[in-house]
C-alpha cells in the first residue's frame, strides 16, 4: 500500500519515515514528492495500523509542523 504524508517540513518527514519500522510496519520513500506531500510504500494493507505507525514515528520528532496522513 502507498501512504501519503503532508507537512510543511517535507524533507524532515522523509528523513524520519524512510526505512523506519514501527509496530511491524515499515515505510520506504518512493522518491515522489508533490507540493507538501511525500509518498511512501508501506508493508501492510491495514489502513489504521499504517496510519498509527506513521503518526507515532512522526510525533517522536516534536519539531515537525502539523501534517496529515492518507492511504492509497
Amino acid at each position: 500500500m502507498k501512504i501519503k504524508v503532508g507537512t510543511t517540513k517535507i524533507d524532515d518527514v522523509i528523513q524520519a519515515l524512510d526505512k523506519q519500522t514501527q509496530d511491524g510496519v515499515t515505510f520506504t520513500y518512493t522518491g515522489v514528492k508533490r507540493g507538501i506531500n511525500a509518498e511512501f510504500d508501506c508493508n501492510t494493507d491495514d489502513f489504521s495500523q499504517a496510519k498509527a505507525a506513521a503518526k507515532k514515528i512522526i510525533k517522536s520528532h516534536e519539531e515537525f509542523a502539523a501534517l496529515f496522513v492518507s492511504i492509497q
